[in-house]
């Protein structure tokens, strides 16, 4: 369909990237306890083994 109708390719491009994303995981970090947008982030100490 995209090669006969290039229209369609901009909704093509977010419907994949909707389906399968760049990123796929995120994490958020904070350093002391923070209130952002009404909702509390607490700060916790985490240690990594390698």
């Amino acid at each position: 369909m995209l090669r006969y109708d290039r229209s369609l390719l901009k909704s093509a491009i977010e419907e994949l990237l909707r389906y399968d994303p760049p990123v796929h995981q995120t994490a958020t970090a904070v350093y002391k306890d923070t209130l952002i947008s009404g909702s509390e982030l607490k700060w916790v100490r985490r240690y990594q083994q390698y």
